[in-house]
């Protein structure tokens, strides 16, 4: 162990001088087996995140509990170590902290790093929400990514349960749940499901408060395109399409888990396996089981965990009303499948919704209702610190807590001071394929506030003297002097841009947003959120809330008596967090109150109403096909290698990616509850029909306008024999229908990228290809067990930046 600090590396308290066993946890430094792949206890990191002991190991990374040094409190930190693909060797010397990526498998270990970096957008979203681990930062170090939590001081759930005697009461169970069935809400709103929720992923704290941890299985990866497939397959708490890794997955997959978890927890038994119920639904209720419990909760668990999708509660809302509202028990029944469910979208392809920005499902514009177009098709959850991801071009750069971006070697952006009327343009977005007229910026009309309101839902914050409401016209902001460290040139139809503003010694962090559909230069932009820190206004400066609640000035006690009672009340280890929420739509308003000082020293405000005067209409969606639809070039014939890309469906050669176009050229037809459009850089999931016959398909948007479907991209195709009577033949010519003798023959060579999992009633089969003429390829099988053929079969592309020149 190197020399170390004054600190415990298992429980972080300070040690006596030369104490080499801690009196407050009895740790033994001395007889600590340190591993040779791992960081050594007591290093640290940017200068501030002290390490500990070694609390978690994964195939994808290590975690460790810290300490930092600035801010005298604990951590956790994640680091990325993929150790298949990558090396360290800390046991020769302390200084050797440098992650070495397996040389043939560096751009392996790059992508996965920029994979990693989604786990860390999907958490720093979510940081105000009770029920959910907060990031705090996220950098770069020894070659490889960090991730900053907070650290919970307990036991998972599942020790829990066995410290209580197994089960737990009713009333303990649904106070224990709430905070995590409605942050969980919250986060299926933004286009980001779990997947792996248990008791062991559920912390209890010292206060008996709960938390869920490791969105690993969420960290921006489309759903048939997870390698953690495998690995989060739960026994009694994974409901059937996980197993059949079908990719039909949304917040009813969560739904199934957290009632098992609820059913566990009350019982102390887990509810059959998903798969065994398809054909023998062996479920006993609760009550059945010998627990004391109501109707209400009984029927509410029964609805959670149907066996077939479509029987469970569709979202979060709904069940969270049934269980605690006042719906009578008798009509708590199966819901009808909707219609249109909202595609879950990969949550790296939303990497600029920063600002814990949550994007809620969107509307179709044909479906808009005038009330709804007096206010947005976004919301915004804003928390208590800006963990947030800004995508310049091919370059990622990470920008920490609103502070001065930085480039990865830490120098700051040649880009500083930029704004809307002198940006060179050094963000320029690929336009191929698309119309690149110069769009004339709109002529916005924007009355500013003449004096502060009293009332917050009014969304006005004065600043030096001068008040502003959101939204704001991005060029109304700047007339009074506001710079940007930072400016992009366009910004993509309903896409959002982070960006720092300084005037006078104030840094304000704000949240940019396109309500067009199509792509529009940032002149056309409002801003919708704006963070703002104590310690980045200078000395002299006011800044002051509705009510005349003031930073640096207001305490607890005179937020609640402007605003009254708070949605959420968030007690941190050095800050009180206040969280108001003004409508359906998560626009509001989140207060930090540190804890030393007493007074406001945090400031985040969000609204998404649409401006007057900003139309959204269906008219605004081309119809053009894109240029880039051209390049498609149809394979000479049938599949000849495993990773050519090439399907032959009835007898027709299609290679991956292929226009939508073409397969309705050859007599498909889009299914009928595919969304009217697709956003741009985004994809939809639904299937294509034909002559009885339907094929699951993912379309993506290459572009940045909105688009119809029609004029999409086919990335994914997936067939079942059950849906499918067609001869669909896939790369390397492996037949739908085949015995999986045949698969294992084509692919069984791939080693670590081969992927299986046995279960009673199948087995699952998945291949990665990291690189292949600029994209990965992912497929996925199942098998049979009775008739040991193929059933069904996904094969799907995921396209780098370049690949369309």
């Amino acid at each position: 162990m190197q020399e170390r600090y004054d600190r415990c590396p298992n429980c972080m308290q300070a040690l006596q001088d030369k104490e080499d066993v801690c009196a407050n946890c009895g740790f033994d430094m001395v007889s600590y087996e340190e591993r040779p792949n791992c960081l050594r206890p007591f290093t640290v990191l940017q200068n501030k995140y002290m390490l500990g002991r070694v609390i978690g190991v994964g195939g994808f990374g290590i975690t460790y509990i810290g300490w930092d040094l600035n801010l005298q409190t604990y951590i956790a930190i994640k680091e990325y170590f993929p150790d298949s693909i990558a090396s360290r060797d800390t046991s020769r010397s302390a200084s050797d902290t440098q992650v070495i990526p397996n040389e043939s498998k560096r751009d392996v270990y790059e992508k996965g790093l920029k994979r990693y970096v989604g786990e860390a957008q999907s958490l720093s979203k979510f940081y105000q929400l009770q029920g959910i681990v907060s990031v705090k930062d996220f950098f770069y170090e020894n070659g490889t990514g960090y991730i900053v939590m907070e650290y919970i001081n307990g036991i998972n759930l599942k020790e829990f349960l066995k410290n209580s005697g197994g089960r737990l009461d009713e009333m303990t169970v649904l106070n224990l749940m709430k905070p995590v069935l409605e942050s969980l809400y919250q986060i299926h709103n933004s286009g980001v499901i779990h997947r792996d929720i248990s008791p062991d992923n559920i912390m209890v704290d010292s206060e008996n408060r709960i938390k869920l941890i490791d969105f690993g299985s969420a960290k921006g990866q489309s759903n048939e395109g997870d390698k953690t497939f495998t690995v989060i397959l739960k026994h009694g708490y994974a409901p059937s399409e996980q197993y059949y890794a079908k990719g039909n997955q949304g917040p009813w997959t969560d739904i199934y888990s957290l009632c098992a978890t609820m059913y566990k927890m009350l019982t102390g038994n887990l509810p059959p396996n998903s798969i065994e119920r398809m054909n023998n639904d062996e479920y006993m209720p609760p009550s059945a089981c010998g627990v004391v419990v109501s109707p209400r909760t009984e029927a509410v668990l029964a609805k959670g965990l149907a066996v077939k999708a479509s029987d469970r509660y569709q979202n979060l809302g709904e069940m969270i009303n049934d269980l605690y509202g006042s719906t009578p028990v008798n009509m708590i029944s199966p819901v009808t499948p909707m219609n249109n469910n909202p595609a879950f979208v990969n949550p790296m392809s939303m990497s600029q919704q920063s600002m814990h920005l949550s994007m809620q499902p969107v509307m179709s514009p044909a479906n808009v209702s005038d009330d709804a177009k007096k206010r947005t098709k976004t919301g915004i959850i804003i928390g208590s610190v800006f963990a947030v991801v800004v995508i310049l071009a091919v370059v990622l750069i990470l920008v920490l807590g609103g502070k001065d971006d930085k480039d990865k070697d830490g120098k700051t952006s040649d880009t500083e001071n930029a704004s809307v009327s002198d940006h060179t343009g050094t963000d320029e977005p690929d336009t191929s394929g698309t119309d690149t007229t110069e769009p004339v910026v709109q002529d916005v009309k924007y009355e500013w506030p003449t004096e502060l309101s009293d009332n917050w839902r009014d969304y006005q914050i004065s600043i030096d003297g001068t008040v502003y409401a959101l939204p704001i016209p991005i060029t109304e902001w700047e007339s009074k002097g506001w710079r940007a460290d930072y400016m992009p040139t366009y910004v993509s139809g309903e896409g959002s841009e982070f960006v720092t503003f300084e005037k006078d010694g104030i840094t304000v962090s704000t949240l940019l947003y396109n309500y067009g559909l199509n792509e529009a230069p940032v002149a056309n932009c409002y801003i919708i959120g704006l963070k703002v820190y104590s310690e980045d206004v200078k000395a002299g400066k006011e800044v002051i809330l509705p009510g005349n609640i003031k930073m640096d000035v207001a305490t607890v006690d005179d937020i609640k008596k402007a605003y009254g009672a708070p949605e959420y009340i968030y007690e941190g280890n050095n800050y009180t967090s206040l969280d108001y929420a003004g409508d359906e739509y998560e626009d509001g308003m989140d207060l930090q109150v540190d804890t030393e000082s007493g007074t406001l020293n945090q400031i985040s405000l969000a609204n998404t109403a649409i401006p007057d005067g900003v139309n959204i209409s269906p008219s605004d969606i081309t119809t053009d096909v894109p240029e880039i639809n051209s390049q498609y070039v149809a394979p000479g014939g049938p599949s000849t290698d495993r990773f050519d890309n090439i399907i032959s469906i009835d007898k027709v050669n299609y290679v991956l990616p292929v226009p939508v176009s073409v397969f309705i050229e050859n007599g498909w037809t889009l299914d009928s509850a595919a969304d009217a459009y697709i956003s741009g850089n985004s994809s939809i999931w639904t299937y294509l029909e034909k002559g009885g016959n339907k094929i699951e398909v993912t379309i993506e948007n290459f572009t940045p306008n909105a688009m119809v479907p029609p004029n999409g991209y086919v990335t994914k195709i997936g067939a079942e024999t059950k849906y499918c009577s067609y001869e669909v033949v896939f790369p390397g010519g492996i037949k739908l229908g085949d015995p999986v003798a045949v698969f294992l023959d084509v692919y069984g060579d791939m080693g670590e990228d081969l992927y299986t999992y046995e279960g009673e009633f199948g087995n699952s089969y998945s291949v990665w290809n990291y690189d292949n003429d600029n994209m990965s390829i992912y497929v996925d099988v199942y098998q049979d067990v009775e008739t040991g053929i193929l059933t069904q079969y996904n094969y799907s592309t995921s396209l780098y930046l370049d690949y369309f020149n």
